[in-house]
């Protein structure tokens, strides 16, 4: 079985269920499918669910790379540090791209301090602008 069809199969079981909570109950199935890409580029990209709130609300989960977490470890991470790779905000597919980039939580990260960015992709570093 590929990535695509594990990653649909394990929402299939957990919507079949009927016990599943709208949003993060599909957390770990898409984790799965991030991380399962992550090992196939370079370089290797691990997904970590609930970061910690910078400011601009909780992200679903954050994007780091596998010398980020092998370098920086524990200890950094639990500081806070940026996930070099980018942050992930998981909606429902029903919902509109362009009402979720106009969303008061994407306005927040735009309005973070200059620097507090850095590294974020759609976010330009140092001028605190979100790119589209």
């Amino acid at each position: 079985m590929n990535i695509a069809e594990t990653y649909f199969r394990e929402l299939r079981d957990i919507h079949a269920g009927g016990s599943a909570v709208k949003e993060t109950s599909y957390y770990g199935p898409l984790a799965n499918l991030l991380n399962a890409v992550g090992k196939q580029i370079t370089p290797r990209v691990q997904c970590i669910i609930h970061l910690q709130n910078k400011g601009a609300g909780i992200p679903d989960g954050g994007l780091f790379t596998e010398d980020q977490l092998r370098r920086k470890g524990a200890m950094e991470l639990s500081e806070g540090a940026k996930p070099s790779r980018g942050v992930v905000e998981a909606k429902s597919a029903s919902e509109s791209v362009n009402a979720v980039a106009n969303s008061e939580q994407v306005a927040l990260l735009a309005k973070l301090p200059a620097g507090a960015g850095d590294n974020l992709p759609g976010i330009s570093a140092g001028r605190g602008q979100f790119r589209r």
